[in-house]
């Protein structure tokens, strides 16, 4: 971004030293990433770091956008300095983004308690399911998938799904000893969870911010009249390698538009879970047949939701009962079941 002489410095914000520290711990998030998705599979340790890690950041982002929004509305805050406080603001999110990741190809693998089916249907269900525990109490419904069976949901001792479930054949009390469980169930989990309330707040924090500046750049902020509009004039955002005028009203169009689907809290969370979801299914690290690691496609052949087809797992089945390689060397290259699993 070029500006003209007119506007304020603020090195509180665009120094040289606040930008290198926001990059830099932005590029070492990624590592401890790289380190657990190294095997193909997430340890519960390993999710644990890399969620005390994006808290960390997240803390920080926070502090950033509040102070801004208060500089803002007393001091006054250009346009120029709020729109650096969103671009740090999206790289801060990127912590959240890789726990999104992470806590997807956890409790999407096999072997972890209370695992999701990695489907886009399992996965909303699941969403809900701890959305709803918190809301709503006493409406949240358990999923067949095994998503409303979480430990995560973290029931209380004494009470199972079932209990719960079957509270329509109790008497009264016990169904509402059941719902007061299943909504400190929802509760608990905010609390082991904390980074998925944190990076949904800051998500809708950043949206605000962001919906704010856009709505009108000449006139953010207050007493700051004479250096928007120098901004507006003489600012230069560079996106994918072009040079776009800060004041180009596509730009803000697309800007209001993609803020508008961050604001509403728990809502921002479902684009990301959708995004990395879809990376779950196209890729993913299995061993070769020397056993080292490779990024294979594994896009399904007819639904991204199935790994096997109808065909090949009647074919698999008949394999198991007629284990010789003769047999399995008879089979239709089409219906070879492969030998790992999408987990």
């Amino acid at each position: 971004m070029s500006t003209g002489d007119c506007i304020p410095g603020n090195p509180d914000i665009a120094g040289v030293g606040v930008r290198i520290a926001i990059y830099v711990q932005t590029l070492l998030c990624f590592f401890p990433a790289f380190w657990a998705l190294f095997d193909g599979k997430v340890s519960q340790g390993e999710l644990d770091a890399a969620e005390n890690q994006a808290t960390t950041n997240l803390v920080l982002a926070f502090a950033i956008l509040i102070s801004s929004i208060v500089q803002a509305q007393t001091l006054g805050l250009t346009n120029y300095h709020a729109s650096i406080v969103l671009n740090m603001s999206w790289l801060n999110n990127t912590n959240t983004f890789i726990y999104f990741l992470l806590y997807i190809q956890h409790k999407s693998q096999a072997g972890v308690r209370g695992r999701v089916s990695p489907t886009w249907r399992a996965w909303a269900q699941h969403v809900r399911e701890l959305v709803v525990s918190v809301v709503y109490r006493g409406t949240a419904k358990t999923n067949t998938t095994g998503a409303g069976s979480d430990p995560e949901l973290g029931q209380a001792d004494g009470v199972d799904g079932a209990s719960i479930r079957s509270g329509v054949e109790r008497t009264q009390t016990e169904g509402l000893q059941g719902h007061d469980d299943y909504a400190r169930a929802g509760a608990k989990l905010l609390v082991k969870r904390f980074v998925l309330l944190l990076g949904s707040l800051h998500l809708s924090l950043m949206a605000g911010l962001g919906l704010w500046l856009w709505s009108n750049i000449r006139t953010f902020g207050g007493g700051q009249d004479a250096a928007n509009g120098c901004a507006a004039t003489h600012a230069l955002l560079t996106i994918l390698g072009k040079h776009v005028p800060f004041a180009s009203e596509a730009l803000r169009i697309i800007s209001l538009a993609i803020y508008a689907v961050f604001l509403v809290p728990g809502v921002n969370l479902l684009l990301p879970i959708v995004v990395f979801l879809g990376f779950y299914h196209l890729h993913q690290v299995v061993p070769d047949s020397k056993g080292r690691r490779l990024w294979r496609d594994t896009r399904p052949l007819y639904s991204p939701f199935e790994v096997l087809d109808s065909a090949c797992i009647q074919h698999h089945r008949a394999a198991l009962d007629h284990p010789s390689t003769m047999y399995r060397s008879t089979l239709p290259v089409s219906h070879q079941c492969r030998l790992h699993h999408r987990y």
